[in-house]
C-alpha cells in the first residue's frame, strides 16, 4: 500500500475476503479468491500502514474502508495481510 510517499503493508488483524475483494477490484480483477494472513507471501518491509481494516466489499479503494489510525499498530511483519485475486481481469 502506498501512503505519504512510502510503500508499506497492512496488518492481518480483522483481514477478510471483503477487504481482499476491494484490493483485487482496485487492481482491475473481478474480486478475491482468498485473504491470507500471517505473511503467507513473505514479510514486507517498512511501515505497517493499516490495521483493523473493515471493508463492506463495496468500496472502490481500501483507503475508503473503515480502519485503524494510519501507521498506528502493534502488528509486526509476521502479520502482513495478503490477497489472492481471481485470474480473470475486469479491465477491457
Amino acid at each position: 500500500m502506498f501512503h505519504q510517499t512510502a510503500w508499506g503493508t497492512v496488518c492481518d488483524e480483522d483481514w477478510d475476503i471483503d477487504d481482499a475483494d476491494v484490493v483485487c477490484r482496485s487492481l482491475g480483477f473481478q474480486g478475491a479468491l482468498a485473504a491470507p494472513g500471517h505473511a503467507k507471501y513473505g514479510e514486507g518491509k517498512g511501515q505497517i500502514w493499516l490495521t483493523r481494516v473493515n471493508c463492506t466489499g463495496k468500496e472502490l479503494l481500501v483507503h475508503n474502508c473503515a480502519h485503524g489510525q494510519w501507521g498506528k499498530t502493534a502488528c509486526n511483519h509476521e502479520s502482513d495481510a495478503g490477497v489472492q485475486c481471481r485470474a480473470e481481469s475486469g479491465r477491457s
